[in-house]
């Protein structure tokens, strides 16, 4: 029964060309990740449980450890399966292997809120996924949990690496602080990584003095 529910599976992802999987990544050791080339989280965990929606036929999976310490794989796409996988030293090397997997079927709320991975917005762009609405409450938590306004920067300033934010999100970062000259430096951080870029006047109006106004425009002026 197992063989015919794979079998089927595999054979409505080659009709449709759209495949539905469900990944589950555990390691002994803090990780953050990105997927055909989005990442999935900002926030690094030790296991990530995640669905996509893709017409990729692999997913090529990069692991970040650290700014320095990073490895790239390529894991081929299952239609219709959760996959489970560890880190483990294969030939002295980190690499995830495949601990496990089963046929899955999301529920209509699961396939409902399934996130793609092709984006619609087809303008300028500093990034190619920004985070989703799980992902940016995190990212707000983490910065929010510091008590002074240089701990928040700071803070801004560590998860930005691995972040891609829309207009809307970033003017809610800048939004956490009062002074200007920190709004400022938010913007400062988060001007690289912003996904609709044609909307960045937006950024500048969340200012009221001239002088902030005019450093504003400097910052969303550069390429």
């Amino acid at each position: 029964m197992r063989r015919i529910l794979i079998w089927v599976a595999l054979c409505a992802f080659y009709l449709s060309g759209i495949a539905q999987v469900k990944y589950d990544f555990q390691s002994t050791r803090s990780f953050k990740l990105k997927v055909n080339g989005h990442w999935v989280n900002v926030i690094p965990c030790q296991r990530l449980v995640f669905e996509w929606k893709t017409a990729e036929k692999k997913s090529q999976v990069v692991t970040y450890f650290s700014e320095f310490d990073s490895l790239s794989q390529s894991i081929i796409v299952k239609n219709g399966m959760e996959q489970a996988f560890q880190m483990q030293k294969v030939k002295e090397q980190n690499k995830w292997v495949l601990s496990g997997e089963s046929p899955w079927t999301p529920s209509p709320e699961e396939e409902a809120s399934m996130p793609s991975l092709d984006n619609v917005y087809s303008g300028d762009r500093h990034c190619q996924d920004p985070m989703s609405k799980d992902q940016f409450e995190q990212f707000i938590q983490s910065v929010s949990a510091s008590p002074l306004t240089h701990q928040k920067l700071k803070t801004i300033s560590f998860l930005a690496e691995g972040i891609c934010c829309t207009v809307e999100q970033c003017v809610q970062v800048m939004n956490l602080f009062e002074l200007e000259d920190d709004k400022l430096e938010a913007l400062r951080t988060l001007a690289p990584r912003v996904f609709d870029w044609d909307n960045k006047i937006e950024l500048t109006q969340v200012f009221f003095t001239e002088r902030a106004q005019v450093k504003a425009q400097a910052i969303v002026s550069q390429p």
